[in-house]
């Protein structure tokens, strides 16, 4: 067929012709082989004409519309020019795709991974601030530097098994990982960039307990909505951070609720009653995860990591604490809602014993004998006995 004049409808940042499914470059000038390439009916060129096929074959109808569409646009993608819009509605998702100034050896790679992570809407970073203040987290999508930090982390082999841990996940801590020296600093760097951006001076904060958790695919299930740290003022000024290391995975669920003293600080009896429902499930929002993403939280915001629901692929996230303290395992005291509602109303009341078989997915008195606690879990089977709960919680065989 014979060459024709059509317009390129998405470009990459060395100006030519970028397919939207496989985003390779389509061809040096303005016309086209026919044959070749797929176009619109306005007959603007997205896409080789193969890729375009194999996306049809694999149920995806058209390509990738999330891309900027022309030239104009993409040179707007620069890593610090990213285009602003105004926020969505609470608690909607936080984020300006630029922090940092790319090293210039990676300036092609970089820019055109920019490129690729442009959402449609991008609130200012100032929002990412109120977020954080008025709802106790914020969810940034991904800028070049925590892209290239997540590809990095997918390249290291995991050599250790590491800790099973709710929701039948892996837990390896980096200190004693081989392989993960070179990676730590600039873990830590990213987190000290995320919190300046975010309002948080962390000088004289720590960036401790590091650790890379592992989810297998179709594997492991929600947790319990939980606080990473003992409930109280404290936990307000340390924070927990994720990076999203693979994709195709949904986020750490988060409050739809604004942050709530009762229910993060208070142990007035009488006020936790007034909050307790909001630690329902119900009360919680995940979303989608790609690759960079980050996920930065006061560890007074309660919530729940998901189960990998993706058919293949394990589920990697980065995690670590920035705390004022240098002490480790510092989330190693969760704050369940069977805890929270055993201190409001009783340890030998009805509502505790509920709580227990509301949350029986998570093995609550399992977790008491785990944790050493076996007074605990022997007066929580007495609760059950005593409100006739035993055979919900242990029913017979």
């Amino acid at each position: 067929m014979a060459a024709i004049p059509c317009d390129v409808k998405i470009r990459g940042p060395d100006g030519h012709g970028w397919c939207g499914h496989c985003e390779q470059r389509i061809a040096a000038g303005k016309e086209f082989n026919q044959s070749r390439v797929w176009t619109d009916k306005n007959g603007s060129v997205h896409a080789h004409l193969a890729c375009y096929m194999k996306a049809r074959r694999c149920g995806g109808p058209q390509p990738k519309v999330a891309l900027p569409t022309s030239a104009a646009a993409i040179k707007k993608a620069q890593p610090h020019h990213l285009p602003q819009q105004a926020p969505p509605s609470p608690p909607g998702t936080a984020g300006d795709a630029a922090s940092s100034s790319p090293s210039p050896s990676m300036d092609a790679v970089l820019q055109r991974r920019v490129v690729l992570v442009v959402r449609e809407e991008q609130p200012a970073v100032q929002d990412y601030q109120a977020m954080l203040r008025e709802y106790g987290y914020a969810r940034l999508p991904a800028t070049a530097e925590s892209s290239l930090l997540a590809h990095k982390i997918m390249q290291i082999p995991r050599k250790a098994r590491g800790s099973l841990i709710s929701g039948n996940t892996k837990q390896l801590d980096l200190s004693k990982q081989s392989g993960f020296e070179c990676i730590l600093p600039e873990w830590q760097g990213l987190v000290r960039k995320t919190a300046a951006r975010l309002g948080i001076d962390s000088a004289g904060m720590y960036v401790v307990d590091e650790k890379l958790l592992v989810t297998g695919p179709v594997a492991g299930f929600n947790q319990a909505v939980h606080f990473d740290c003992e409930r109280g003022p404290a936990a307000a000024t340390k924070f927990s951070v994720l990076l999203f290391c693979s994709s195709g995975h949904m986020g750490t669920a988060l409050p739809v609720f604004p942050t709530n003293d009762d229910l993060s600080f208070s142990h007035d009896t009488k006020a936790m009653q007034q909050v307790s429902h909001l630690l329902h499930p119900s009360q919680y929002e995940s979303r989608p995860a790609m690759a960079g993403d980050l996920i930065f939280f006061a560890e007074s915001t309660p919530h729940y990591g998901m189960r990998n629901f993706c058919p293949q692929g394990d589920r990697v996230v980065l995690f670590a604490i920035l705390s004022p303290s240098p002490d480790s395992m510092q989330d190693a005291q969760q704050v369940y809602p069977w805890l929270f509602i055993g201190y409001a109303y009783g340890w030998g009341s009805k509502q505790y014993a509920q709580s227990l078989i509301d949350n029986l997915e998570h093995q609550p008195i399992r977790k008491f004998i785990q944790d050493g606690n076996t007074a605990a879990a022997n007066h929580a089977v007495a609760t059950l006995e005593a409100h006739n709960l035993y055979s919900l919680y242990f029913p017979p065989k």
